[in-house]
């Protein structure tokens, strides 16, 4: 089962968007850009595709392009 993302200011449900909270528009709603951006300046894009999936419980396609847009 899927983990449920919650975003840390308005404490709702968050679907597949990772920047920004549709319920309360706050950017970084889960709190994890910086570590996923210091694993990108080391060169260690798949590692830093791994931890979004294990931070956020979304699948790999969603993580990737989460990653992907921080490049």
């Amino acid at each position: 089962m899927a983990k449920k993302t919650i975003c840390r200011f308005c404490q709702k449900t968050l679907k597949t968007e990772f920047k920004v909270c549709q319920h309360c528009g706050k950017s970084d709603p889960l709190g994890i850009e910086d570590e996923i951006r210091s694993l990108i300046s080391q060169g260690k894009n798949i590692e830093a595709i791994k931890r979004a999936v294990e931070l956020t419980g979304k699948g790999l396609k969603v993580s990737k392009d989460y990653v992907d847009s921080l490049l």
